[in-house]
């Protein structure tokens, strides 16, 4: 097999992203949970104790949180659990996958001093999966998909081309060519490998 069938013919480990979709969601959702009962002196309004460390921080996503109240942001940690719950799901996941991530940096970057390498490690993990077919199996999507088909373009106009696109993309259909997302898929999970299994023995080394 070359290096160019192996990418760009047909997905790979469709499986095992789907199963680290759940556990990444699973880890995003475990942490808010955990935390829920002290989620203001620990992330919220009174972590004020944490604000020279957060000033510090470079994440955009942070300032979502800025000067927001203790009812403000118990909102948003709740709309974070549900949006982890959605992405465990694999309910309409291009959509909820980013939109995760964004609440879960924003929450978690809110304490600069407690992360460690494994909000770090969650935290590529789960960019990098946004790139990948995550909810080819064991999905919402995955179940949507196989009840619909992509319909065809519903005018030859700008605005009917459009509204095809969002429709099939809600739908969780290809809107792109098939070589295309099989690269992005297959560059993603090369990377994320590479991250899990060689980036550790060459920091250590």
């Amino acid at each position: 097999m070359t290096v160019d069938s192996w990418l760009f013919e047909d997905k790979r480990a469709l499986h095992g992203v789907a199963l680290s979709r759940i556990l990444a969601g699973s880890s995003v959702l475990g942490l808010l949970i955990t935390n829920v009962g002290v989620r203001s002196l620990v992330f919220g309004p009174g972590a004020v104790w944490a604000k020279p460390a957060r000033d510090l921080g470079e994440f955009a996503p942070v300032k979502l949180l800025d000067n927001v109240g203790s009812l403000e942001f118990t909102l948003f940690y709740l709309g974070a659990m549900m949006l982890a719950l959605a992405y465990i799901l694999g309910w309409h996941t291009r959509l909820v996958g980013p939109l995760m991530v964004i609440a879960n940096i924003a929450i978690v970057e809110q304490n600069p001093v407690l992360g460690d390498h494994g909000d770090n490690i969650i935290r590529v993990g789960l960019i990098t999966l946004l790139f990948m077919h995550t909810n080819q199996y064991w999905s919402l999507d995955a179940r949507r998909r196989a009840r619909t088909q992509a319909g065809p373009i519903l005018r030859r106009d700008v605005v009917g081309a459009a509204k095809s696109f969002i429709r099939d993309l809600w739908n969780s259909q290809y809107v792109l060519p098939r070589w295309f997302c099989n690269g992005v898929h297959n560059i993603a999970l090369a990377v994320l490998a590479f991250q899990i299994f060689l980036m550790p023995s060459l920091i250590s080394a």
